[in-house]
């Protein structure tokens, strides 16, 4: 039974992965942007390792009781750890933005001079078509 579960995930898994680079390989020489999305999906797939490890309790490989352990302790500080983590991918972000601002030639210090205005009030005008 665990075995049939196996075979039909890593399916699964392949039919996925095989869509991402596939669309990547065909439209990929006029879009070189569509790289980003096997690259992106890889790396949003490691943040969620933990969901893909299962660990038998009796294990007697030196690696899995280290791995089983380590999980343990992750589960232990999240919350702690979580404070720090998000605070530094807000700096991250931030400094994203103003790289990319730049490497687009954009008005960089626009976008602190600007701050009043983008959060104060708009006036849109909906035109039905």
């Amino acid at each position: 039974k665990r075995f049939i579960k196996m075979i039909i995930d890593l399916a699964a898994l392949t039919a996925q992965a095989t869509g991402f680079v596939v669309w990547s390989l065909l439209e990929g020489g006029q879009k070189p942007e569509l790289w980003l999305i096997p690259v992106t999906a890889l790396m949003i797939s490691c943040g969620w390792w933990e969901n893909y490890v299962m660990i038998p309790k009796d294990s007697h490989t030196d690696f899995w009781r280290k791995l089983r352990k380590f999980m343990q302790r992750l589960k232990d500080t999240r919350y702690f750890t979580c404070i720090f983590v998000s605070l530094w991918k807000m700096i991250c972000f931030f400094c994203s933005v103003l790289l990319i601002l730049f490497l687009k030639n954009e008005n960089v210090p626009n976008f602190f001079r600007k701050f009043k205005e983008a959060f104060s009030q708009h006036t849109i005008v909906v035109t039905e078509v």
